[in-house]
């Protein structure tokens, strides 16, 4: 394997008793790796819900896959997401969503207040596994279909100057976790207090 930092992978089974210098981890658990020059057979990661850093065995784990989403027979979101394979059948998005290791544990999940109104949903402040989060949560299929296209996007971006997609929750809907901007949005901040700050080689740049 041949990764480059940046790269998001699952773990592939626990590492409890993490030796000096390596990285605790758990088996479904998301790391980035940020640096390949290591020892052979080891990548310097860091833990996307932990923000921990140290080794890992590269042995223990694959690439996180990009969700795939191809086409989509009508009615419920969980319905089937047809995808042109070789072999016969289809899958639902939360089987697609399990595998690429980006469905989410909705236990896990324990939500705010609500820090916005959409045309399409509501969006709430929360906390995944000790991460501030926010939360996307879409009742409509129809929309939530959309989205799911959307949030497919995002499984292949990975930028500093993008929100990241931590994954998505089935449950009564479709809900898109995300970072929490904890400064609020770019939009807001230009209209307000940003007028007086942001020059016009910054505006440019941002447009």
């Amino acid at each position: 394997m041949n990764w480059a930092p940046g790269t998001q992978c699952v773990a592939k089974c626990d590492n409890r008793k993490a030796k000096p210098g390596e990285l605790l981890y758990h088996k479904g658990d998301i790391l980035t790796i940020v640096d390949t020059s290591t020892r052979k057979g080891f990548y310097a990661a860091r833990h996307n819900t932990t923000a921990e850093e140290g080794l890992i065995n590269s042995s223990n784990v694959r690439e996180r896959e990009a969700l795939r989403f191809y086409s989509k027979n009508k009615g419920s979101l969980v319905t089937t997401l047809v995808t042109p394979r070789k072999k016969q059948g289809a899958k639902s998005a939360e089987q697609e969503l399990s595998k690429t290791g980006w469905l989410l544990d909705i236990t896990k999940l324990i939500l705010g207040e609500n820090i916005g109104e959409g045309e399409f949903g509501a969006v709430y402040r929360g906390e995944y596994m000790g991460q501030m989060v926010a939360v996307k949560i879409i009742k409509c299929d129809v929309t939530a279909q959309a989205f799911m296209q959307e949030t497919a996007v995002m499984t292949k971006l990975q930028h500093k100057n993008l929100v990241r997609l931590l994954g998505v929750i089935l449950h009564k809907g479709l809900q898109i976790v995300t970072e929490l901007m904890t400064k609020g949005n770019l939009v807001n901040f230009l209209r307000t207090r940003g007028r007086s700050v942001v020059g016009s080689p910054q505006l440019l740049r941002f447009s």
